[in-house]
């Protein structure tokens, strides 16, 4: 509402609707029908790569009904820039690209990313230590191999129970919470935000479409079965063929896969140099001799308790209560804990009482309210708070595909009043940032530091519309040009 009301103020009559989620979505996504509307678009594992949000918000192509372009913006020059960072595999002249697709945005301002907030990981520093912190925050493989927990069991907590433990059947954070350490990836995001082989020994670029991957021969899958190279091969072709959601979009830039010893090669459709990320660091390594018996609808199966080869293997799941993680001894990152524990626990003050108590140990992200509850929390010396920007931003769309605001002069000058810092200090209580870029700072390797940017300045705003023929009315308010 300070938005609006500013906006009025200027001159602009604006109004807000309130709107179900998926109502507001169908209206944006599918028939871009609206002037302004404000959006989170939320940081997650395949996102840590730039071209997530590079291509898919602002590449041309998603400009279509049911895309993710969703506000048509389209720039010949962008294109070019952006289709080259997709190809180039070589990281440090991607980034160089990555930077350039920064500079344009910055300039044309498709949309606004109004800022960047912090997640916030809570722990009892008298029950457990030896936390990692990543762009992913606490809740990382890197973690919960690393820490150490009272008598060995580490305790958490969620605020919901768990629907269902289908690897292939969810985008939920807390089931995948859960998957992260059940299953074993090709590779994981290291503390940098950079990918980094995992299962995989190595893996080596043959050319521009073809990489060569070298399996660990010391995998088993937690009913004793050993990973073998064509598991992999099979997790991948699965996810293609199934047409799995959460995984097809990225297993479509598969040409094929060839299996020769340990060696894994995977050709490409297209040069494509998010592979690293959105496939090596994303995919759940299957076991072939469990799914490929799977062949209708995967996604709808209820599991229980699903067979991985990760450094946790599932001990139970008593719904509505709790599920227990117990370490695979045979794991070659074997967790320095024995369990962990998540907890069900759907009262915002009682996990914090729990915590503070030393009844659970940790609160991970988004089970934590911003504001007061965080600052009660730091002050307390037996509570570590853990606050991490997270890769996703908060944003403002505008239709670029409808006047004034397809005018870049228009976008710029609006960009000038939406007051950020203000926004970042009252409403998110300090635990945000103004954004400078759809790319957070979070992934340093990849952040431009040096765009454009645009502080509250309604005088600046002024400027710009005055100078693109903008005029007031006798009420002051603005009129197009003639």
């Amino acid at each position: 509402m300070c938005i609006r009301d500013r906006l009025n103020k200027f001159g602009l009559s604006t109004k807000v609707v309130v709107k179900e989620w998926g109502t507001l979505y169908k209206q944006c996504a599918d028939v871009h029908d609206y002037d302004m509307t404000q959006w989170h678009h939320s940081g997650r594992e395949d996102r840590v790569d730039p071209n997530a949000f590079l291509y898919g918000l602002f590449h041309s192509s998603g400009d279509v009904p049911g895309g993710t372009n969703y506000v048509g913006y389209r720039s010949e020059e962008y294109d070019k820039v952006c289709d080259a960072q997709v190809q180039e595999l070589d990281k440090d002249k991607r980034r160089e690209l990555v930077y350039k697709c920064q500079s344009i945005l910055a300039e044309d301002k498709p949309m606004d990313w109004l800022l960047h907030w912090y997640t916030i990981d809570a722990y009892n520093n008298k029950k457990c230590k030896g936390w990692v912190q990543t762009p992913l925050g606490l809740h990382n493989i890197w973690s919960f191999i690393n820490v150490e927990a009272e008598e060995g069991t580490l305790i958490g907590c969620w605020t919901e129970d768990l629907d269902n433990l289908n690897p292939v059947g969810t985008e939920r954070w807390k089931e995948l919470a859960q998957f992260e350490l059940i299953y074993d990836r090709l590779g994981v995001i290291d503390e940098k935000g950079l990918p980094k082989p995992w299962a995989a020994k190595k893996w080596e670029v043959v050319d521009n479409v073809t990489v060569d991957v070298y399996l660990r021969d010391d995998l088993v899958f937690h009913d004793g079965v050993p990973v073998k190279p064509e598991d992999v091969k099979f997790t991948f072709d699965y996810c293609k063929e199934m047409k799995i959601p959460r995984f097809y979009p990225y297993a479509k830039e598969i040409d094929y896969i060839e299996v020769d010893g340990d060696r894994i090669t995977f050709h490409m459709v297209r040069p494509y140099a998010p592979l690293f990320v959105q496939l090596f660091c994303f995919f759940y390594i299957l076991p072939k001799h469990i799914w490929e018996k799977r062949k209708e609808a995967p996604w709808n199966l209820p599991i229980e308790k699903p067979i991985g080869s990760g450094p946790f293997r599932v001990e139970y799941w008593e719904k509505g209560e709790e599920i227990s993680l117990v370490k695979w001894d045979q794991h070659f990152a074997k967790p320095k804990i024995d369990r962990r524990i998540w907890r069900i626990i759907t009262s915002p003050e009682m996990r914090i009482t729990m915590l503070e108590k030393g009844e659970i140990h940790y609160v991970p992200p988004m089970a934590i309210s911003m504001g007061p509850i965080v600052k009660k929390l730091e002050e307390n010396p037996d509570i570590t708070v853990v606050k991490t920007m997270e890769f996703g931003f908060t944003t403002f769309h505008w239709n670029n595909r409808r006047e004034p605001f397809s005018d870049k002069a228009f976008r710029q000058a609006l960009s000038h009043l939406l007051p950020r810092e203000e926004i970042a200090s009252e409403i998110f209580y300090g635990y945000a940032i103004p954004g400078k870029s759809p790319i957070s700072p979070v992934l340093e390797f990849w952040h431009n530091p040096n765009v454009r940017v645009y502080p509250y300045d309604p005088d600046a705003a002024e400027k710009i519309l005055r100078e693109a023929g903008y005029t007031r009315d006798e009420k002051g308010r603005w009129l197009k040009p003639a």
